[in-house]
């Protein structure tokens, strides 16, 4: 815990340095943390969705062709909790709409499917919000079936986006190899100025059907 009054200057420097391999906060932040734990603990549903489960679970999934991983923060049975920290407050009003400011139900609906299709059992999506500032609060929210849906809608578009993204990434690759693979027909002097005198001849009559071709011959390829 550093005690100074700002983290800069040569006290900090120090200090940062003799834990380097340690997390440092400051007394304010550790105060805090003391408040908020303080009304996690106050309340009871909280605890009972963060006890005999399996905390900071990854699990990585195909959904939609497309691989992906998530984290939650706490899984037990089919339940899945997420802990949120706001400075907005954690009032029905002000989560919706710090939910709706962060795409909250995007991330919900992926842990959801992500955790059903790889257990085959429906799962649940509750958050629990504490609040950073005065009155510090902690409140759990249940996310609704049309929350999830609307979140279910949000991460397969993205997932279809990025599989168009990454099959045009494909094609251009592609392409671009195509061309870097592409070797032009190289010629002799000789058949260069066989083709320079037809082309002369053909000067005459630039209506001549060979004409064209010969420009076209001469301006593309390089001799030797």
């Amino acid at each position: 815990i550093f005690d100074g009054a700002v983290r800069r200057g040569k006290k900090w420097d120090e200090f940062k340095e003799a834990h380097a391999d340690r997390t440092i906060i400051t007394q304010s932040q550790k105060q805090q943390a003391a408040f908020m734990f303080n009304a996690y603990e106050n309340n009871k549903q909280a605890i009972a969705l963060t006890t005999d489960g399996i905390p900071e679970e990854t699990l990585a999934i195909e959904l939609d062709g497309v691989k992906v991983k998530v984290r939650c923060d706490y899984r037990q049975g089919n339940v899945i909790s997420d802990v949120k920290t706001t400075f907005y407050g954690v009032s029905k009003e002000e989560v919706v709409n710090t939910c709706i400011k962060y795409d909250y139900d995007l991330s919900a609906a992926l842990y959801v499917d992500a955790f059903t299709e790889h257990t085959g059992i429906p799962h649940e999506f509750y958050f629990i919000f504490l609040n950073k500032k005065e009155p510090m609060g902690c409140e759990v929210y249940k996310a609704s079936q049309q929350f999830i849906e609307n979140g279910r809608r949000k991460y397969k578009e993205g997932l279809r986006l990025l599989k168009e993204a990454r099959k045009l990434e494909y094609i251009m690759k592609k392409e671009k190899s195509k061309k870097s693979t592409y070797q032009k027909p190289v010629y002799s002097k000789f058949e260069v100025k066989q083709m320079i005198g037809r082309l002369r001849t053909l000067m005459k009559d630039r209506n001549h059907s060979e004409f064209a071709h010969y420009e076209k011959m001469l301006a593309r390829y390089e001799s030797i």
